[in-house]
């Protein structure tokens, strides 16, 4: 049978050896359950020949199946309160014992040895322990910044807040960020230059309202002009007096605010043409120096009641010509709203980015491809549509109290 051994033997470019490491293997099979398990089993009683390796640590004997443990020859155990585990653990009769002695263990490889491990530093303390440990990390990374041979498994938090994601340093600033991609755990956005209409579909109390205060704290970190359309509850009333943001309470102000859109966009129109003209630049080039007119509206039903067929034809209007130039709208309705045949919902559906708070095969806004067995989706994950795909993510969810009454500078 091949092996890697035979292999470099032969040639002149010798293949590496893979070493999978895994720091608490219980952890990783309640992510991925029975199937990642059966992974496992089979890539370790396989890939041995291949030249990959596994190091699993747990914490207690049955924290690996039988049928995994035989595929693993050399094993190391530490003493344990319930000296039978070891039976379990060497997979037959154990005549010797562990004594409860730091670092003291049993470790088989043909045969059954008595062992005394160390620590890499001299420690009073587990803190200064760990301390030193990092420091020698920091140093080997600093020493050998090229070295790319340890990858890192991707892995969901079990809680993620807005603050803490919206830190992530990998994070650009020109990109409007939802939440964290489920597969490589990256943070997963659109380009604000070319979102022109953003919408979100989710049933009650799935996370519409939330996902509206994650794109305002965004926002404000930009210079932008934001008005809002709130929800029946009147969730922002406060947020919106606090930060000044323009506030479309009923249909008197909408139209104040659309008076007011068409001069200023008809104004910026004219201004991006002359400089286009005299600096030889693109209209998208020109554009990007102005800020960003956005309209936001949560709870579809609420806003389009304040609306009648004129204005939502001068609102659509704005939409179509002033898009490029600086206006994006983003609204936020559940499955029954946009199932609605108004003017404005019929081009907002028209929309090619998307955060979808429900399955793909329970809604009807958009013609997704049909997925068989598609798992259930709990409160705090998604589905962000981009330019025709769609991508499984984790929401962050925003301080609801320090966001609605704290002002933002």
């Amino acid at each position: 049978m091949p092996t890697i051994d035979l292999y470099n033997e032969q040639e002149a470019q010798p293949m590496a050896y893979l070493k999978v490491v895994v720091d608490n293997f219980e952890a990783l099979r309640e992510e991925g359950a029975d199937t990642l398990e059966e992974s496992f089993i089979r890539w370790a009683r396989e890939a041995g020949s291949l030249g990959i390796q596994f190091i699993l640590t747990v914490s207690r004997a049955n924290g690996i199946r039988p049928n995994l443990l035989s595929s693993l020859p050399i094993r190391l155990s530490y003493y344990m309160t319930d000296q039978s585990e070891f039976y379990t653990i060497f997979s037959g009769s154990v005549k010797k014992t562990v004594e409860a002695v730091p670092g003291r263990a049993l470790i088989k490889v043909e045969e059954l040895e008595m062992v005394q491990t160390y620590l890499p530093f001299e420690a009073k303390a587990a803190a200064d322990y760990l301390n030193q440990l990092r420091a020698a990390i920091r140093d080997c990374n600093e020493r050998y910044p090229e070295s790319r041979t340890i990858y890192h498994v991707p892995m969901l938090p079990e809680r993620l807040g807005s603050t803490e994601f919206l830190k992530n340093r990998q994070m650009n600033q020109d990109i409007l960020y939802f939440g964290l991609d489920e597969d490589t755990v990256k943070p997963l956005g659109v380009s604000l230059r070319q979102m022109n209409a953003f919408i979100i579909v989710g049933d009650p109390q799935k996370g519409k309202t939330n996902t509206i205060r994650l794109i305002l704290e965004q926002l404000i970190r930009r210079e932008a002009h934001i008005a809002l359309s709130d929800s029946e509850e009147l969730i922002f009333t406060q947020a919106a007096a606090s930060n000044e943001w323009t506030y479309l309470d009923d249909s008197d102000t909408v139209e104040l605010y659309v008076d007011q859109l068409e001069c200023d966009l008809a104004e910026r129109e004219q201004e991006v043409k002359e400089q286009m003209l005299t600096t030889g630049q693109t209209r998208a080039d020109v554009a990007s120096s102005y800020p960003v007119y956005y309209l936001l509206i949560d709870g579809l039903d609420t806003f389009l009641h304040k609306l009648d067929n004129r204005l939502q034809n001068r609102l659509i209007n704005l939409m179509k010509r002033y898009a490029p130039i600086g206006f994006s709208v983003i609204a936020a309705g559940n499955q029954l709203e946009w199932k609605g045949y108004d003017l404005l919902i019929t081009e907002l559906k028209h929309a090619k980015d998307a955060l979808l708070l429900v399955r793909k095969t329970d809604q009807t806004v958009f013609t997704l491809p049909y997925v068989s067995k598609e798992p259930a989706l709990d409160n705090g994950l998604g589905y962000l549509i981009h330019q025709g795909q769609d991508r499984r993510l984790m929401l962050p969810l925003a301080d609801a109290l320090n966001f609605d009454l704290v002002k933002r500078k």
